[in-house]
């Protein structure tokens, strides 16, 4: 399903400065890395390594990247608690650019899509680079301090795996989406808005406590 995220990485004040690139030996056992765009008849092709050349300097933060599918807390968020769940894992993945989707001990990618967005310039292949995560598509799940988090829209973060602890609950709708649907519904451009919208941000950059016995994300995580 297209049910798009971002995966997000706090960056080690030690990282900072050094160049990121992804190597598939550190990938944890079993994984495929395979193309989305090119179905063979009994699966996807193996993507070949010309995708990954490209090297980046890390200066701020927070490193993200676009995920386009399934990224539902028991579909991503299960495979990043799985085989992702460490800094080393984490940045990795990461350092691979835009992602169709990680799932079932897969990554997907579509080349055809990576490379018409880098030529028309409508979306960032490489990670960005940013000094604090802002709240955009249906979820981002954030690594830090060496456990993953989750939010949903207008949510606060969520502990993944005690989130997931939840069972098949984990992927109903988080909490604070009415105050986000009331915002959203406002006219665009109006000052009502924005003012609605400016305390709206606040919340989700203040990373507030969520539901009964789910930890928060620290206040200060820089």
């Amino acid at each position: 399903m297209s049910t798009r995220g971002y995966i997000i990485v706090k960056v080690k004040e030690s990282d900072k400065g050094n160049s990121l690139s992804f190597d598939r030996e550190k990938l944890a056992d079993g994984i495929s890395i395979l193309d989305e765009a090119k179905w063979n008849g009994d699966g996807f092709d193996p993507l070949t390594d010309d995708i990954w050349k490209q090297t980046e300097k890390v200066t701020a933060d927070f490193l993200a990247i676009y995920s386009q599918c399934d990224n539902y807390p028991t579909g991503t968020g299960l495979e990043l608690l799985n085989h992702y769940n460490s800094y080393e894992q984490a940045m990795n993945l990461v350092a691979g650019g835009l992602v169709e989707q990680v799932c079932d001990s897969k990554i997907l990618y579509c080349k055809s899509r990576r490379d018409s967005w880098q030529k028309t310039g409508f979306g960032e292949i490489t990670p960005m680079q940013c000094a604090e995560p802002s709240p955009c598509e249906s979820y981002q799940y954030l690594f830090f301090n060496g456990r993953w988090y989750v939010r949903q829209w207008g949510s606060g973060w969520y502990d993944l795996e005690q989130l997931l602890a939840l069972g098949d609950d984990a992927d109903r709708d988080l909490p604070d989406l009415e105050q986000y649907h009331k915002v959203q519904a406002m006219k665009y451009h109006s000052k009502k808005r924005d003012k609605a919208w400016d305390a709206f941000e606040k919340v989700w950059n203040a990373m507030l406590p969520v539901g009964s016995g789910l930890c928060k994300v620290p206040e200060k995580v820089a």
